[in-house]
């Protein structure tokens, strides 16, 4: 790739904060694309660049130029100019990131046709592990600069079959595996680790694979979610979804359970 001039590589970026230009309106930039790259003559261009506003979303803002549309806006219009260069592979660099919730979420919704309706591989780039799991196919873990884990995105999540994937997915790593018999670490997803009552009094961990005694575990909500986090040789956080800390009567603070 890189022995071709950029305008024959086939490959479209767009940045966490685009970088439209500011002394023309939005339909200029995506028609400029259109034309430059895309190598349409400029009455085709612009119809093109319509075009792509309007599936996108944003032909109301077509005449604006960029410092007069929100972020949303402008990330739809960026991705715009992207698509009318007519790549083959489309580069997302943490698209989302600076957007707000819903904008986000509407974002997101669109960028998960975008493969299948515009006929164009793309690969995105992001910290959310949520996001990747819901766009992707595929997913590559990268740790140092380097390749950690690459596969399926479902297997990646629930079983990687690295260390380092295992540790930036969350999974809680139980130091070695020779209490079991095997080679290796023991991961625990937190997803994975459920308290349930114990009959003793307190609540036991369902998940665990020995017995460790009565744990102290912090607890904090994070929205959807409660995140429990406790001494269990080493530290151990896993969470449980809102409905099922509310069947359990779990609030935040500190209290204490007995692990099995």
């Amino acid at each position: 790739v890189t022995g071709l001039p950029p305008w024959e590589r086939g490959v479209a970026l767009v940045h966490q904060m685009p970088g439209l230009l500011p002394h023309m309106s939005i339909l200029e930039n995506v028609a400029l694309a259109a034309e430059l790259r895309g190598r349409l003559p400029r009455w085709e261009a612009r119809r093109e660049a319509a075009r792509l506003l309007e599936r996108l979303g944003v032909a109301g803002v077509a005449d604006r130029r960029p410092v007069e549309v929100s972020g949303g806006q402008l990330q739809r219009a960026a991705l715009a100019a992207a698509l009318a260069a007519r790549p083959r592979l489309l580069l997302l660099d943490e698209p989302l990131s600076h957007l707000d919730r819903s904008t986000a979420e509407a974002a997101a919704e669109l960028l998960s046709r975008l493969p299948r309706e515009e006929g164009v591989a793309v690969l995105h780039v992001t910290h959310d592990l949520d996001e990747a799991l819901r766009l992707a196919e595929e997913i590559t873990v990268l740790h140092a600069g380097r390749v950690a884990e690459t596969g399926e995105a479902g297997r990646v999540y629930t079983c990687p079959r690295s260390l380092e994937a295992a540790e930036l997915l969350g999974f809680n790593l139980l130091h070695d595996a020779a209490w079991l018999g095997l080679g290796g670490c023991v991961a625990v997803h937190p997803e994975a680790v459920e308290p349930l009552p114990h009959p003793r009094g307190g609540w036991r961990l369902r998940g665990m694979w020995r017995e460790r005694g009565r744990v102290l575990v912090e607890l904090e909500w994070r929205g959807s979610s409660l995140r429990l986090r406790g001494y269990v040789d080493p530290w151990l956080a896993w969470e449980l979804r809102r409905a099922g800390a509310a069947r359990l009567r779990l609030r935040g603070g500190v209290c204490r359970l007995a692990s099995c």
